[in-house]
C-alpha cells in the first residue's frame, strides 16, 4: 500500500471540498465526510485480499490522478462514435462535468432527466432519500472516493405508470491533456411503480492516462420493468473502476446488460438486492479483450424475500495476453424460500497466453430453493472449425465466424435494435485477431 498516494487523495479532497456542488447541504457534507473516512480507513485494495487476489491495481495506486482544475472542451466529433442515435434522449458528461451543448433531452411529462449538480442546486430534497444510500461499503476505497468527490452526474426519475419506448443514453466521455486525471461519474435512477424504461450508460475516452471511478445507484419500486445496458469502451491505457447497485422492489424486473471492450485495467462490480417478494434480476455480460487488458467482473445477487428469480450469463472472449476474472455470488437469505436462480460463466480463449480465473458461487441459507451454477473455459471447437474449412472457408474467417457467434448470443439478448446495432459496430472495431 502506497501511503503517499493515499495522502495525495486526502489532500485533493481538502482542496476541492468547498467547491463541490451542494457543499452547503449538511446531509451531503456528511456523505462526503463518510466517504473520505471510508477511503482513509480501508486504503487501496491489494492482491492479499480475497476479493482482489487476481487483480493487481498497483499501477493505479502509484499514479496520482488529480481532479482537473480547468474544464476541457469537447465537440460533436468527440462523441459521435459513441452516440446511439440522434433521436434518443442523451445526457453527455465530459470528464465528469455536464455538457449541455452536447446533450439532447426533451421534456416529457412523467419523466425527469437532468444532471446532479443542477438538481442539488434547485431541488436537493428529490435526491437526498436515494443518493449514496445504497452504494455504501466501509471497506471499499473506490466507492468511498466517489462519495467523497461526488460532483456531477445523471439523474433519471420515472413517475408512476410511465412507459418509454426509446432508450435514454447517459454518455461519460474522458478527454485528457497528457496529465493523469480522475473523474467520478455518478448515476441515480429511481423508478416508481408500474414504470418501464431502457437506459444505456456509456463510458468512452479520447485520451489515455486517466481513471474513471463510477458509481450507479438504481432503485425500483413495485412492478417496474427496467432494462439497463452498460457499455465500457474506455481508451486503451485507461483504468476503469465501477459499481452498479440495484434495489429491486416487489414483482419488479431488472435486466442488466454489461459490455466491456476497452480499458487497460477494468473492475466491474454489479450488485442487486431482490428486496421484495416476486422480484427478478437478469445479469448478462460480455467482455472482449486483447493485448494486455485485464477485466475483472464481480457480481452479487442477494435474494432477501421469497419467490425471487435470478438468471446470470457472463461470457468472455480473450485474445493476446489479456486476463479475465469472473466472481459471481448468489446469496439466498433464510427468508427467501422458493428462490429460483441459475448462474453461468463461459470463456473463449483465442490465445495460448490469455488467462481467465472464474469462480461462480452460491451461498444458500434457505431450504426450499432451486439454484445451480457452472463455468467453462475453452478454445474454439476443432470439429466446428474443421467443418467450416471443409466448406471452403479459410481458417481465419472460420475462427472469426465461430467467435462472433459465441459473442452474438449476448448482443442478441439486448432488447432494443438501435442499441444492439451500435454494440455490434463497436465489436467489429475491436483489435481481436481470431488466430
Amino acid at each position: 500500500m502506497n501511503e503517499k498516494t493515499e495522502d495525495y487523495y486526502l489532500k485533493e479532497f481538502k482542496r476541492v471540498e468547498k467547491t463541490l456542488p451542494g457543499s452547503g447541504l449538511s446531509w451531503l457534507g456528511k456523505v462526503r465526510q463518510t466517504g473520505i473516512a471510508c477511503f482513509e480507513k480501508a486504503g487501496f485494495p491489494t492482491v492479499q485480499q480475497e476479493e482482489w487476489r487476481f487483480t493487481d491495481i498497483s499501477e493505479v495506486v502509484q499514479t496520482k490522478y488529480g481532479v482537473m482544475k480547468e474544464p476541457i472542451q469537447a465537440d460533436q466529433k468527440d462523441i459521435e462514435p459513441f452516440v446511439l442515435s440522434e433521436t434518443c434522449a442523451r445526457l453527455v458528461f465530459v470528464n465528469g462535468a455536464y455538457a449541455p451543448s452536447l446533450s439532447s433531452v426533451n421534456k416529457t411529462e412523467g419523466i425527469r432527466v437532468g444532471n446532479l449538480a443542477d438538481i442539488l442546486s434547485s431541488s436537493p430534497e428529490s435526491v437526498s432519500p436515494f443518493l449514496a444510500r445504497h452504494a455504501l461499503e466501509e471497506n471499499h476505497a473506490f466507492i468511498g472516493l466517489n462519495n467523497a468527490f461526488l460532483n456531477d452526474g445523471a439523474c433519471v426519475f420515472l413517475s408512476k405508470d410511465i412507459r418509454l419506448s426509446a432508450p435514454i443514453q447517459i454518455l461519460f466521455l474522458s478527454k485528457g491533456n497528457g496529465i493523469p486525471f480522475v473523474s467520478y461519474p455518478r448515476v441515480l435512477v429511481v423508478a416508481e411503480s408500474h414504470s418501464e424504461a431502457q437506459i444505456v450508460e456509456t463510458y468512452a475516452g479520447t485520451g489515455n492516462h486517466y481513471l474513471s471511478n463510477a458509481v450507479t445507484e438504481i432503485v425500483l419500486q413495485e412492478n417496474v420493468n427496467l432494462s439497463y445496458c452498460r457499455v465500457q469502451c474506455e481508451s486503451e491505457k485507461a483504468a476503469h473502476m465501477s459499481r452498479v447497485q440495484a434495489l429491486i422492489g416487489r414483482n419488479s424486473r431488472f435486466v442488466c446488460h454489461h459490455f466491456s471492450f476497452g480499458g487497460r485495467l477494468v473492475r466491474n462490480e454489479v450488485k442487486a438486492v431482490l428486496g421484495e417478494e416476486g422480484s427478478e434480476s437478469v445479469f448478462n455480460g460480455l467482455s472482449v479483450c486483447a493485448g494486455g487488458q485485464l477485466v475483472d467482473n464481480h457480481t452479487s445477487i442477494r435474494h432477501a424475500k421469497p419467490h425471487g428469480t435470478s438468471r446470470e450469463l457472463y461470457k468472455g472472449v480473450w485474445d493476446g495476453k489479456s486476463r479475465g476474472v469472473f466472481n459471481g455470488e448468489v446469496i439466498v437469505d433464510p427468508d427467501a424460500q422458493k428462490t429460483d436462480s441459475a448462474q453461468t460463466n463461459k470463456n473463449l480463449l483465442l490465445s495460448r497466453d490469455a488467462l481467465v480465473h472464474t469462480k461462480p458461487e452460491l451461498r444458500i441459507l434457505a431450504n426450499d430453493v432451486k439454484c445451480k451454477h457452472g463455468a467453462t473455459i475453452g478454445q474454439i471447437d476443432r470439429d466446428m472449425l474443421f467443418y467450416l474449412r471443409s466448406r471452403g472457408m479459410d481458417e481465419q474467417a472460420a475462427r472469426r465466424m465461430l467467435t462472433q457467434a459465441f459473442a452474438n448470443e449476448m448482443v442478441d439478448l439486448v432488447e432494443n435494435n438501435v442499441v444492439r446495432d451500435k454494440i455490434n459496430e463497436w465489436i467489429r472495431g475491436l483489435n481481436v485477431k481470431y488466430q
